[in-house]
């Protein structure tokens, strides 16, 4: 399946509504839709923050859980019936023993077995103790083929879900939580911390559950053949509780500090592979690698921490099986030499003993490893903290088709989580299909006011309007629709160039795609290419141009027809000489819309009709050049000194 029929699929998943949004947020949406498919989203967080965060903690995993109740009931009845089987497995060689090689009978359970001719004899007896085995054996193999299969089916279907999840709701978050908690540390939390999910129900819940009813059974059969060695097994059970539960909290915050440096690692890794043209032109590998060799030390030097909380650990668990089992042992020689029990029942005892001491070493070993899965699986679940953007604050009017493009800015503040203000009252008013320059030092405000009006980040203070209506009354998806985007630096995907450019309509027919091209220039290179529209332009289009990439980007703004066009810098990174060629094509791009364009180069604004100077996150002057132009020509000069690299 190619991109454009994913996007196709993924589109029309979400237009379902707010059934998809409450499954992958996790959040309780409540939906009053309008007939034309708009509707007001009023967003509650799940967790209640008077609960402990283990409770949240639960029913968020609960939650998750749901979907796959009726196959984890189904692990565990198998897991239920491995007790029997376990309990069974010591006894052919009791009868082995006592009715084999002694010359006691048969349990009178397994007579019936024996034809009466042959009852008595070893022969017989022998094959009752083969028949058993092997029927045992062929038991044991079957539930654990069984387990096995449905284990890995449910275990890949958690994570399957809570990865498409958190996915989901990672592309719904605000501008500055991705910028708060970075690209890598988002990736690492879906792609390595959400797979803990399985390890918490498939290798923890449901073996816990499975060695309680084991251990339970165990004791009983030991308790009805020698209730002195029951006892005796039962002693080490609180040590190795106790023991367990100190355990657990050392290696849980262990198991934080590892999977901090896990992350940091993985971001150096990622911006030095990112970044690998800068490191070869810097001759800086050796430096990469001298940080990714610290920040690996410093994880391997916690995990030797942690495993030597864990051995020692588990060092004291087989301290205290092993004098469990030599007590047990003592105790049922006595009891043999009394003739208490036969030898047949010690070795049966002896094997139980074993088995009663396994489920207790599950028990106790699996409270400290869920603690690593339950950091892991609370990393995951951070991002659900995380609100998504506001989808709509009031739906005072039906979504619009496509708007005029008129804009403007009410005394409009901005600023950021740390205080800082990007934007300071700024206002102004553009009639649609204005063509709007945006020139200004470095951080004046330019990038932030286009950042407002696409609704990335919300102002502080002031409104937005769009056709004189609050950009709060549009829906984000709605709103978007009306914008197109050509960047600095083209945003394209490891796909086909006639995927990248449907990018901008998903269900753009070729004709659509080519007619887009051709607008922006792009056809004739494209056609140059082995495959045409059909050839794979690499990872983020390393196999074109920067001029081809750009054309590209404006020939997906061209398909997508928005009424809104917004350009950050799109030659900046260009040479003069392919700038060139591209200004035709942005101006072609931008004849009848709305458009605001932010350059430092004079060449790309020199056709706009009003001109929007920065300074400070404050509007300094806004010049008409239709009329200023004429009265003031030294206007134009002036903007030189906001535009430095011009």
């Amino acid at each position: 399946m190619n991109l454009s029929n994913c996007c196709r699929a993924a589109h029309a998943k979400l237009r379902r509504g707010p059934d998809v949004i409450e499954a992958a947020t996790q959040i309780s949406l409540e939906s009053r839709a309008s007939p034309a498919g708009g509707g007001r989203l009023s967003l509650t967080t799940l967790p209640n923050r008077t609960h402990s965060d283990r409770s949240i903690f639960l029913k968020r995993l609960l939650e998750l859980a749901r979907p796959s109740y009726a196959h984890l009931i189904g692990i565990f009845l198998l897991g239920v019936l491995s007790v029997p089987i376990s309990i069974l497995m010591p006894v052919p060689l009791k009868i082995a023993v006592d009715s084999v090689i002694g010359t006691h009978p048969l349990p009178s359970i397994l007579n019936h077995l024996v034809p009466a001719r042959f009852a008595g004899t070893e022969v017989a007896n022998l094959a009752v103790v083969m028949i058993v085995l092997i029927g045992l054996a062929i038991l044991s193999n079957l539930q654990t083929l069984a387990s096995w299969l449905l284990q890995t089916y449910t275990g890949e279907q958690l994570v399957y879900e809570l990865r498409n999840r958190l996915f989901w709701h990672a592309q719904r978050l605000s501008l500055s939580a991705h910028d708060r908690r970075g690209v890598n540390d988002i990736a690492y939390r879906i792609q390595h911390d959400a797979p803990a999910i399985q390890f918490i129900f498939i290798q923890g819940v449901l073996p816990l559950m499975t060695s309680v009813l084991t251990f339970a059974g165990m004791f009983y059969i030991v308790a009805r053949i020698d209730k002195s060695i029951a006892v005796v097994a039962l002693v080490i059970s609180p040590a190795l509780m106790i023991a367990a539960r100190r355990s657990s909290r050392r290696v849980r915050k262990a198991w934080q500090g590892v999977k901090s440096l896990d992350s940091s690692a993985m971001l150096l890794m990622n911006e030095a592979l990112a970044s690998i043209r800068v490191v070869k032109a810097f001759n800086t590998e050796d430096f990469e690698d001298s940080r990714f060799r610290l920040r690996s030390r410093e994880r391997m030097k916690e995990q030797l921490r942690l495993a030597s909380i864990q051995a020692g650990y588990h060092l004291l668990i087989s301290f205290a099986i092993a004098a469990g089992s030599a007590a047990a042992l003592l105790i049922g020689i006595r009891h043999v030499k009394m003739g208490i029990i036969t030898l047949g029942d010690l070795l049966l005892v002896m094997a139980y003993v074993a088995q009663l001491y396994s489920p207790l070493q599950t028990i106790s070993s699996k409270l400290p490893e869920l603690q690593s899965w339950r950091v892991s699986l609370e990393r995951a679940f951070a991002l659900f903290e995380e609100n998504p953007e506001l989808g709509q604050s009031h739906a005072l009017h039906a979504p619009v088709e496509r708007v005029s493009g008129q804009v403007s800015f009410e005394d409009v503040t901005f600023a950021y989580a740390s205080g800082t203000k990007a934007l300071e009252h700024l206002s102004f008013s553009i009639p649609a299909g204005t063509k709007v320059g945006i020139v200004g030092q470095s951080g004046s405000g330019k990038t932030t006011l286009v950042n407002l009006l696409a609704r990335f980040y919300e102002p502080s203070s002031g409104r937005i309007l769009l056709d004189g209506i609050d950009l709060h009354s549009f829906g984000i998806a709605a709103l978007r629709q009306q914008l197109a985007i050509i960047s600095q630096e083209p945003v394209l995907f490891s796909a086909t160039i006639a995927d990248n450019i449907s990018y901008g309509r998903l269900d753009a027919s070729r004709s659509d795609i080519v007619a887009a091209a051709s607008a922006a220039h792009a056809h004739e290179f494209i056609m140059g290419l082995p495959q045409g529209y059909d050839t794979k332009i690499g990872e983020g289009g390393s196999r074109l141009s920067g001029g081809q990439r750009q054309r590209l980007s404006i020939a997906r703004a061209f398909l997508k027809d928005a009424p809104l066009l917004i350009l950050d810098e799109p030659t900046s990174a260009l040479d003069v000489g392919t700038e060139a060629d591209l200004i035709a094509s942005l101006q072609e791009v931008m004849r009848g819309r709305t458009a605001f364009v932010i350059a430092h180069r004079l060449n790309t604004i020199r056709n706009c009709d009003v001109l929007l100077v920065m300074e400070k996150g404050r509007l300094k002057e806004m010049i008409w050049q239709n009329e200023e132009q004429a009265a003031r020509p030294e206007s134009m000069e002036a903007l030189l000194r906001y535009s430095p690299t011009a």
